[in-house]
């Protein structure tokens, strides 16, 4: 019976040195109206050595009606070692082949030999054959990753870098997501050497790419008059696009280009929407950070503050204000944007090893915004606010071992800090009380967090960013976990050989320094 269903079998050549361990087959797309139909389908075999392609066509009869039969051409064979399993899909029109070989997920394109277009690494190994494509030709691929299932953006990796190596050990490693409108996805902002990829991730669209002419060393993005704003920095340059909501064009401005040489780095940007709805890029120039407006389609020179900037932060607070923070490698320093002049900030004081870039946040107390700072060295988080024309710190373990990355998040009167790196993915604490959100901890995922960013939607959560060397991850911190009390004490527990219950100044011998 089954034979009569089947129509008559032939046996396929390959060039395999063994029995088949996986197979895949992809049919063509069903043909549009007023298109000629096209029956056919792709077919692939490996066997742990070599994978085999064959082209299937639907044989016509005499009569032009299909015969119970299909023209077979063997169109592909690739070396791919360790291969145990295998999926067909497409990226747009053009079909992908997918292979799993142990330690990492491998994509060609079925048009050419040769290297693959990309190679994502994973670390599930006994899982080979949980490997899927998106039905809709995004590109995108799902596979089991030990207890994870991992989600590869196959165009993202292509559009950036297309068949070359994987990232160096010395490039500076960001990620920028930005918050839309209500309605809207959030914009991830990658950069991969020259280049900053921005997409929709799990939205849909093709991701834009904006290149720079170096290396790119700063990345900011914030939504402006129903477009994108994107700005980068590379050698003594910084670039800004404006972005359509669809990321269907991309329009540079004119440079913004500072003195120097090449070797001098621009190692921080802010680029924010200020209080009259004008945007402002902030922009360290050597021994002075620059505010610039945007100004008949120009970045014009507006305040420039005398101080030296290895790091810079900005935010628009929800009271109006706007707060810009350098990293001066001695210390911090905070200002007001629009009030430059109205007497230096006292100095925080504070020249311990930074392992976690500063980040700048926002605690709203009676309808007022309070400046937050926070930086990891080593084990350790510090956390400072300034209030009432001074500093008031803190600092407490990060559970983790050494954060890698911070970033601020959550709502005005109530934020999270979110640390990451380590022995963990993610740490949240409530800024507040700096005591940790247990339920919102994320494990080790296999990925060394380098850097981070987040995204806060009222009843949703998190969506939490990581970039890695080797990969760039999302995840979505639930609500109900970031709402659940928090632990009694401030911060995680203590290790052995500690002293004290609680963490604070004072605690286990440690003073705030002069000027804190």
């Amino acid at each position: 019976m089954g034979r009569q269903l089947l129509g008559p079998a032939a046996p396929l050549t390959h060039t395999g040195r063994g029995p088949a361990r996986a197979i895949a087959a992809l049919p063509d797309p069903a043909p549009r109206a007023g298109e000629p139909a096209a029956a056919g389908a792709w077919l692939a075999r490996a066997d742990g050595h070599t994978t085999d392609v064959w082209r299937l066509a639907v044989t016509a009869g005499g009569d032009g009606r299909p015969d119970p039969g299909w023209s077979v051409e063997h169109a592909l064979s690739v070396e791919s070692p360790d291969a145990r399993g295998v999926a067909l899909g497409r990226l747009g029109t053009q079909p992908l082949l997918v292979l799993h070989q142990g330690d990492r997920v491998a994509v060609h394109g079925l048009a050419e030999e040769g290297r693959p277009l990309c190679a994502f690494p994973v670390h599930g190994h006994r899982d080979a054959q949980a490997l899927a494509c998106d039905p809709r030709g995004s590109g995108r691929v799902a596979v089991a990753d030990g207890p994870h299932v991992r989600i590869l953006d196959v165009a993202a990796a292509t559009a950036a870098r297309p068949r070359e190596p994987q990232r160096s050990y010395t490039e500076r490693l960001m990620v920028e997501p930005a918050a839309g409108p209500p309605g809207r996805p959030a914009l991830l902002c990658r950069v991969m050497g020259r280049a900053v990829v921005a997409g929709y991730p799990g939205a849909g669209g093709e991701p834009v790419l904006l290149r720079q002419d170096e290396a790119v060393t700063a990345v900011r993005a914030v939504w402006h008059d129903d477009t994108w704003l994107v700005a980068a920095a590379a050698g003594r340059t910084v670039r800004v696009w404006s972005l359509t909501a669809a990321l269907e064009s991309a329009a540079p401005y004119e440079d913004i280009t500072l003195p120097g040489d090449a070797g001098e780095e621009i190692r921080g940007l802010g680029l924010v929407v200020e209080e009259d709805g004008a945007p402002s890029v902030f922009v360290p120039d050597r021994r002075r950070v620059q505010r610039r407006r945007l100004r008949n389609g120009r970045w014009l020179v507006q305040e420039e503050v005398d101080v030296v900037a290895h790091a810079l932060d900005a935010r628009a607070m929800s009271d109006g204000s706007t707060w810009v923070g350098v990293d001066t490698g001695r210390g911090f320093r905070l200002w007001q944007a629009g009030a430059e002049h109205d007497g230096a900030l006292p100095l925080l004081d504070d020249s311990w090893r930074r392992t976690a870039a500063m980040v700048l946040g926002e605690h709203q107390v009676l309808g007022r915004s309070v400046p937050l700072v926070a930086w990891g060295a080593d084990d350790m988080i510090y956390l400072a606010r300034y209030k009432g024309g001074r500093w008031v710190a803190d600092r407490f373990p990060y559970p983790g071992g050494r954060a890698s990355a911070l970033v601020f998040t959550g709502s005005p009167d109530r934020p999270l800090l979110v640390a990451c790196g380590g022995e963990l993915t993610a740490a949240v604490f409530d800024a507040t009380t700096r005591r940790e959100l247990k339920a919102a901890t994320v494990p080790w995922r296999g990925l060394d967090v380098e850097a981070a960013g987040a995204v806060y939607e009222e009843g949703r959560g998190i969506t939490l960013t990581l970039q890695g060397r080797r990969r760039c991850d999302q995840i979505l911190l639930g609500a109900q976990a970031l709402n659940q009390a928090p632990d009694a004490r401030p911060g995680p527990e203590r290790r052995a050989g500690t002293s004290g219950p609680g963490v604070g100044p004072g605690a286990n011998g440690w003073r705030p320094r002069t000027g804190w």
